[in-house]
């Protein structure tokens, strides 16, 4: 059974779709809002039940696909973002995702696929191409002698104002301070601070004291 839209939102809806998006819902008491924003060549799904997906105004997504499959998960992107072939996926339960506002992507994947993780990303940040963000392994490793699992997910934290580098993936249990660069083809795994340019696999720092700007200044 699909959720019932308001008159608003069925208007919005109608808009999206006229520009090659659409919005899905399939379940009980979900909730979608994308008030003011536009969905260009853009899909959004949820299965399940009490999930929540909000998207700020002025957002735009293009060729990005967001799906939600379980109960109450949530996801929260902000205002006047440009999130560009974004890949989205959340699974299991009660699981949040958010996005700050101002944020932008060439191209990204976020994966949350297991129960009570959180992923945030701060706001500013600017994600280039190929990035890949996953708070799990996806599989178990399992110890043979006690048949204990090795590796749980881990949250993951990106502050405000982070640059994330072309083909770098940031995997779980990492933490980003605020106003960092994190370098081409980089993997994050750890703590990392703020104001600092980080590189390598592991990623680790390689000049403090530093900002960003969009800009060339």
């Amino acid at each position: 059974m699909k959720s019932q839209f308001t008159q608003k939102q069925f208007i919005a809806s109608f808009l999206n779709t006229i520009r090659g998006g659409s919005i899905k819902s399939f379940g009980h008491g979900n909730r979608v809002r994308t008030r003011g924003v536009r969905l260009v060549r853009s899909k959004i799904l949820v299965h399940g039940q009490n999930n929540h997906i909000s998207i700020g105004r002025g957002t735009r997504l293009f060729d990005s696909v967001i799906m939600l499959r379980g109960d109450s998960n949530t996801i929260e992107i902000g205002e006047d973002c440009i999130l560009g072939d974004l890949a989205l996926n959340v699974f299991s339960r009660s699981n949040h995702v958010s996005i700050g506002s101002r944020c932008t992507s060439a191209s990204v994947q976020i994966l949350s696929l297991e129960s009570e993780t959180t992923i945030s990303i701060g706001h500013d940040c600017m994600i280039s191409h190929n990035v890949e963000i996953l708070c799990s392994d996806s599989h178990s490793i399992v110890d043979v002698n006690t048949g204990s699992r090795l590796n749980p997910a881990k949250d993951i934290f990106i502050g405000d104002h982070v640059w994330l580098g072309a083909n770098c993936a940031v995997l779980k249990g990492s933490s980003i301070g605020k106003d960092s660069v994190i370098g081409f083809r980089s993997l994050v795994t750890g703590k990392l601070p703020g104001s600092s340019v980080c590189v390598g696999a592991p990623a680790c720092v390689l000049k403090s004291g530093i900002t960003w700007d969009r800009n060339f200044v």
